[in-house]
């Protein structure tokens, strides 16, 4: 029976996209398409509507010479996310403890070559997030732990394996 309505279903999607994809009608030889029909793009999403967490980030992946990397620095500044001595972290591509997870992400990014939730030796829970030197700005090879707790860098230091 699930089959069944599964089947039903997709008959239905594919229907219905059959109907939507339909070529529109060619305009006439002597009226010439406007350009606005044959040119469109997709919108960017304004910095305002994006959440913080991202902004960081997609400012943590920045490159020297990013046209977006000022765009990207001006929406953090806005949103008073990061006191002066974070952002001289941050444009360091530095981390040290007590700054917060979105400044972590801010300088580095969040591609790390490994995360988990951890229960430290105290009972609080936290994320242990791993990050491979050649890939990232950290500094110890071949991988750089950071420890978080409550939304905070607790601790910086090498590691040798993706514990």
């Amino acid at each position: 029976m699930k089959h069944r309505g599964l089947l039903l279903l997709a008959a239905l999607l594919l229907s219905a996209c059959s109907v939507l994809e339909q070529p529109a009608e060619p305009a006439p030889a002597d009226q010439p398409v406007p350009p606005s029909v044959t040119e469109q793009e997709p919108a960017a999403t304004p910095l305002a509507a994006v959440d913080s967490a991202e902004l960081c980030r997609r400012y943590g992946r920045r490159s020297e010479g990013d046209a977006d990397a000022g765009e990207l620095h001006a929406a953090l500044v806005e949103r008073a996310l990061f006191s002066a001595a974070e952002w001289r972290m941050i444009e360091a591509r530095r981390v040290a403890r007590g700054m917060s997870e979105c400044a972590l992400a801010a300088a580095w990014s969040s591609d790390t070559a490994r995360a988990v939730n951890v229960t430290f030796s105290n009972g609080d829970h936290g994320r242990r997030l791993f990050y491979d030197c050649r890939q990232t700005a950290a500094p110890y090879c071949p991988y750089t732990r950071v420890d978080i707790r409550a939304g905070r860098v607790d601790s910086v230091r090498q590691s040798h394996f993706l514990e």
